[in-house]
């Protein structure tokens, strides 16, 4: 999955700065930056979703999208073009606050609106061994 966010976003970028406009691909795992010792990339793409209006941040931290829950993986691109919005479906998900999503958790990450990072295992498959220390 992450390969085809990655090429249709470096696709989409392309075809924006081939139209004379700048653009920047917003890949789902790369750059990361450490800091506190939690992973961070160059853009939030879950709360830029969450204010585009796709839908709201849950308990777990993940995105919970009206048609596809919380499995979803997010690239982005940011241009000077100016893009007409999609239409903003009326009812948005929201998180109940069931805690459902801490109990199942596995690993035991998400306390109080938090994910710790170094424990989840959906985020630890996207770091590379030799820089999973530095978390």
């Amino acid at each position: 999955i992450r390969a085809v966010l990655e090429s249709a976003a470096i696709s989409l970028r392309d075809q924006f700065t081939q139209s004379g406009f700048a653009a920047e691909a917003i890949l789902p795992a790369f750059p990361l930056n450490v800091e506190g010792g939690r992973l961070q990339g160059v853009l939030s793409l879950k709360h830029c979703a969450a204010d585009a209006g796709f839908g709201t941040l849950g308990e777990n931290t993940l995105l919970i999208h009206p048609v596809y829950g919380n499995r979803l993986a997010l690239a982005a691109v940011i241009t000077e073009q100016q893009v007409i919005p999609s239409p903003v479906p009326n009812v948005l998900p929201s998180c109940t606050h069931c805690h459902r999503c801490v109990t199942a958790c596995p690993e035991n990450a998400i306390h109080e609106g938090t994910v710790d990072q170094t424990r989840c295992r959906n985020l630890t498959g996207y770091v590379p061994q030799f820089l999973r220390p530095l978390t």
